[in-house]
Formats: C-alpha cells, structure tokens, sequence
C-alpha cells in the first residue's frame, strides 16, 4: 500500500507520539516473578460440598470448600490493594485452581467452622493474579499429587 509522504510523517509522528505516552505513564506491571505482600489472618471454613457435577474436570472426586478469611489486624482491610475483592466465600484451591480432592480434605482435618492460620498475598509485582489465600499449614503438594495420582 501505497501512501503519500505528507501522510506516512504524520503516520509515524502520531505513532512515536502514542508511544511515548504509553512509556511516561510510569511502571507498568509486566511478566514475572511475581511479588506478594502478606497479610495474616485465618481462614474458617463455612461449607464443604461436591463439586457442581456441570463444573466437571480437575482432581478426582473434588470437594467444594468454601471459606472466609480473617484478617489479625482488623484494620489491615484498610490496607488493602485490591479491596474489592472479598474476603468472604472464597474457594480453597490445589494444583493450579482446582476443587481440591475430598480425600486429601478430610486427611487434611478441614471441617465446616474450623480455623486455620492463613495469609491473603496481594501482588506488588508481576502479572500473576492479583489477590491469593493460602492456608498456611495445609500440604498443597500432597492435594496436588492426589488430583493427578487417581
């Protein structure tokens, strides 16, 4: 395609002009590793169910557990990055987002009205998913390997 001299200057003039404002908007949040910071609480358990049969897919014979998160220092959620994600009915998760196996569940002790130690990770930097919870004392790995290991 063809395009007039006058026309490509101000092609290219618009084009530098754009980048540039994309440079000067200051850092941007791009790739990995990520970075957390952690805010302690607990995590109480308020329901355990199968997993809706229409979600299908991920570990074998998956538990639904659902839990609120406590922060220790109740004016931590004024702190927070990212406060319009909730801290309530959250979904405790293994191997990359999966309803974790009931087994791996019930070895684990999770109980509807337990509390564990837990940790909500806001990201500082990266482009990985912006709010996490983590049950600090659970074994991830052995729920993980109960998914792939039918």
């Amino acid at each position: 395609m063809f395009m007039p001299m006058k026309t490509s200057k101000r092609f290219l003039a618009k084009a530098l002009l754009l980048c540039g404002l994309l440079v000067s908007c200051g850092p941007m949040i791009v790739g990995g590793p990520c970075k957390y910071d952690e805010i302690p609480g607990v995590a109480v358990v308020v329901s355990i169910e199968e997993q809706p049969a229409s979600e299908g897919g991920g570990c074998s014979n998956p538990a639904r557990v659902v839990f609120n998160f406590v922060p220790d220092d109740s004016n931590a959620t004024a702190g927070y990055r990212f406060p319009e994600w909730s801290d309530n009915g959250n979904h405790l998760t293994v191997s990359g987002g999966f309803d974790p196996p009931s087994e791996w569940v019930q070895a684990e002790g999770l109980v509807v009205g337990s509390a564990y130690p837990a940790v909500r990770k806001e990201i500082v930097r990266g482009t990985c998913t912006l709010v996490i919870f983590e049950f600090t004392e659970l074994d991830y790995e052995a729920g993980s390997d109960m998914c792939w290991h039918r």
